[in-house]
């Protein structure tokens, strides 16, 4: 099994989503996805949890998967 970090995004990120998990399910490969919920408004939010956790998640699996975010005030 491989695990990924999947950073969520919105504006075109959940149409990407779902075509990567279509792709995904029809390869010989397990993979196991760590989703973490990166919107504008979580991001915004000013939870600086959320991002100690991505960062532990990456460092843990080695491997991301970031989709497209709206980009307001914070990147």
């Amino acid at each position: 099994m491989i695990n990924i970090t999947e950073l969520l995004g919105d504006g075109i990120g959940p149409e990407l989503h779902d075509s990567v998990h279509a792709v995904i399910d029809a390869l010989p490969i397990d993979f196991n996805f760590i989703p973490f919920d990166l919107t504008v408004e979580n991001r915004e939010s000013g939870d600086r949890e959320l991002f100690d956790k991505v960062i532990d998640s990456m460092q843990k699996t080695k491997l991301a998967l970031k989709y497209p975010t709206i980009t307001r005030t914070v990147s």
